[in-house]
């Protein structure tokens, strides 16, 4: 995704470097080989090319709220955002068991190459424990960029506990949503995964970090529908994407037996015998080509790519809809809509050419 808006960019570079400087102050805490490898694997995936989304939706909250959309409070207080966002991918790394992050060796790889004598169980603690390290240095910096605006910091926590309970939910996967098939409960996870967390909070943070009595409602359902976009987008990108285009790897929701909208989808759309089939081939681990060929062909007889599409431009029209309620300020409206111009681009990508979805 681009710039939400051009004059972003420099205080998205001072954000970078915060992030950066922070996780290598980190660096004197711990002793022996290990902790500095570990934290330079840390330091490559948060420079890694990305997007800085969540840093960029508290800027552009600050401007919606009338601040300047720069400054050292609200850089810092978004480095903080940025983070509890790496934080969580740690440990999403190690729940998912995943090799790849932005197109980086995943932290646990890192230290397996590191020491090969460690057994898995204690590198998966180890790098539990470095997340939690990046945990408590993301409330340093939320903290000190909040000063007095704490419904700014309790926004961002807010969001986060409902990321903990949404990927909670993700990793028990199919399980709570047996006997509850409606849409509204799966939609529900989706909104708690990503959502919240990665759209309402920090477009919600930035504004009342500005007015400490900014309205965020509409900013709120704005962010649902976007971040359900966004998530859903993800989740066809693990379906149908290559791990060199992603970044990180594929078919992981599929393999892990995660939930995802297009498997939900597919789950509404395929007969009993064929939801059989699909719960046999999932959740573990691996695949094999027929497996793949398979989940495929049935995506293409139930036309899975025109229905995971139309399901995330009707999110993105709901958002869409909400923009002049969330800010009278034309700049901020402005980059709400490039927002939302970006995640269209990135779903036109992802399916354009992909109807067949011939993607053994």
């Amino acid at each position: 995704m681009e710039l939400a808006l051009l004059e972003l960019e420099a205080p998205l570079k001072r954000i970078a470097s915060t992030t950066d400087r922070a996780l290598r102050e980190l660096s004197t805490l711990g002793r022996g080989a290990l902790w500095q490898q570990a934290l330079r694997a840390v330091v490559a995936i948060n420079q890694a090319p990305r997007h800085l989304l969540r840093p960029q939706l508290v800027l552009v909250g600050h401007l919606a709220a009338g601040g300047a959309g720069q400054g050292t409070n609200v850089e810092t207080f978004a480095a903080g955002v940025e983070l509890l966002h790496l934080f969580m991918l740690v440990h999403d790394d190690v729940m998912d068991h995943a090799t790849l992050r932005r197109g980086q060796p995943a932290l646990r790889v890192v230290m397996a190459r590191a020491d090969p004598e460690l057994p898995w169980l204690k590198i998966r603690d180890l790098a539990i424990v470095l997340g939690d390290v990046i945990y408590a240095r993301s409330m340093e910096l939320l903290l000190e960029g909040a000063q007095q605006a704490s419904a700014a910091f309790r926004t961002i926590l807010t969001g986060a506990q409902r990321a903990g309970a949404g990927q909670f939910q993700d990793v028990l996967g199919w399980r709570g949503l047996e006997q509850r098939e409606e849409a509204a409960s799966f939609r529900q996870a989706m909104i708690d995964k990503g959502a919240h967390h990665s759209f309402s909070a920090p477009l919600a943070a930035g504004m009342l970090l500005a007015d400490a009595g900014a309205e965020v409602a509409a900013a709120m359902q704005w962010g649902i529908h976007a971040g359900v976009a966004f998530q859903a987008l993800d989740d066809v990108r693990d379906l149908v994407s290559k791990a060199v285009d992603m970044g990180k790897d594929s078919l992981q929701d599929f393999r892990e037996g995660r939930l995802s909208l297009p498997l939900f989808l597919l789950r509404q759309a395929v007969s009993p015998e064929q939801w059989e089939v699909l719960r046999a081939l999932r959740g573990h681990g691996v695949l094999s080509m027929e497996d793949r060929m398979e989940l495929f062909r049935l995506a293409r007889e139930h036309r899975l790519g025109e229905r995971c599409s139309k399901q995330i431009a009707a999110e993105l029209a709901a958002a869409e809809g909400l923009t002049d309620a969330v800010t009278g300020r034309t700049r901020a409206r402005e980059a709400l809509a490039n927002v939302l111009c970006g995640l269209r681009a990135l779903l036109d990508h992802v399916t354009a050419g992909r109807e067949a979805w011939d993607i053994p």
